[in-house]
């Protein structure tokens, strides 16, 4: 059992596992009370002689195994291993630079940056060198398989740093015209029409989230249409990443689907489409009824994923097992989303669509009034 939270004890404690003990005094003579204390005012404490690479050693330490919460790990899941990897937003730390390149830690380190020269989808199998041979062994292979992506592979020499010889670029892009020669045209993604789900929107369900239930998923894809998210944003979402307030639903989203870590992300917002009465359509009240059910579900955890797949865990691509898709795939939101966008004269980054109200039969509930 650690020290109570927001006590002196706990700050005492975290000096002392980050090495900084000799710190405390001019803390305690300052009238430092607990670790929030270090990150409110640190200018008054490197005024009364604190060193601030000890305060950036003590502020950077990650919290012992027994302080982290349990609610972030509930409804996690299991994770799919490609889903990109979330890290936590950290200032930059002199004092981690600097314990990088210690002979005890430098090696470690640099074997950390080889693994990140390549993205992680990419590390499944050894490069080797190439032969007129291997190019079409692997060129037949992706013939028979009617792919169309060959020319976008890695060129040996960014894996292994060996130089590739003209000739055999010559003989790789005959390869890739002989792949797709003769194949048939790629045939467009079909349009998932958004507006077929509005009669599945149930204004009044509250209860715990459930993907199997027709209203829950239905308003987990009005969200992902209006932000046009490709399947594997959907899975990796997070509940942190999406922000509600009357009239607005806000998402972070990756700046693009090959954004590294350390990358800006797109804070892309949507208004409010609603006119006299809550349309069965509309993002920001999709968003409320949805973030509802996370909570009844006790699955509201900023950690936890957005859009649950069976089982309370990360959306997988084995929840449709048995299921025939034939015209929908994994860009199905995004595909519907610009074409519902594109049919009403709205752009995702503009202000939300003024849809007119769906007829409602006698007797049904249009929505709370505003």
């Amino acid at each position: 059992m650690g020290p109570p939270r927001g006590s002196f004890a706990e700050l005492v404690a975290l000096a002392e596992r980050t090495g900084q003990s000799e710190v405390l005094p001019l803390l305690a003579r300052a009238g430092a009370r607990n670790i929030d204390d270090l990150t409110a005012r640190s200018d008054t404490w490197v005024a009364a002689g604190v060193s601030p690479l000890a305060l950036e050693a003590m502020l950077a330490a990650p919290p012992l195994v027994e302080e982290s919460s349990t609610l972030a790990l509930v409804g996690a899941g299991p994770s799919r291993p490609d889903l990109p990897v979330r890290r936590d937003a950290t200032r930059a730390s002199l004092a981690a630079a600097v314990e990088a390149v210690r002979p005890a830690n430098v090696k470690r380190a640099v074997t950390e940056l080889r693994d990140n020269m390549l993205a992680k989808s990419t590390r499944k199998v050894p490069a080797w060198p190439i032969s007129t041979r291997t190019l079409e062994v692997i060129g037949a292979a992706f013939r028979a398989g009617t792919y169309r992506s060959a020319k976008h592979y890695r060129y040996q020499e960014h894996d292994l740093g060996i130089e590739v010889d003209p000739v055999l670029r010559r003989f790789a892009n005959r390869v890739i015209k002989a792949i797709v020669r003769g194949l048939p045209g790629s045939r467009l993604k079909e349009a998932f029409p958004l507006p077929a789900l509005a009669p599945l929107v149930n204004f009044a369900d509250r209860a715990a989230f459930d993907p199997a239930r027709a209203a829950h998923s239905a308003d987990a894809f009005v969200i992902a249409v209006w932000f046009m998210l490709r399947e594997i944003e959907v899975a990796a979402a997070r509940v942190s990443d999406m922000v509600v307030s009357p009239g607005l639903v806000v998402l972070d989203l990756p700046l693009h689907k090959t954004a590294t870590g350390g990358e800006r992300t797109l804070t892309r917002p949507s208004l409010s489409l609603c006119g006299a009465a809550t349309h069965p359509l509309c993002p920001v009240h999709a968003a409320m009824r949805h973030l509802v059910r996370l909570g009844a579900a006790g699955l509201l955890s900023s950690a936890g994923p957005l859009f649950l797949g069976r089982g309370g865990g990360t959306r997988s691509k084995e929840d449709a097992d048995g299921i025939e898709r034939q015209v929908f795939g994994g860009h199905a939101c995004r595909v519907a989303g610009a074409t519902f966008l594109a049919g009403e004269g709205q752009s995702n980054e503009g202000p939300g669509a003024q849809l007119a109200a769906p007829a409602t039969p006698a007797g049904g509930y249009r929505g709370p009034e505003h």
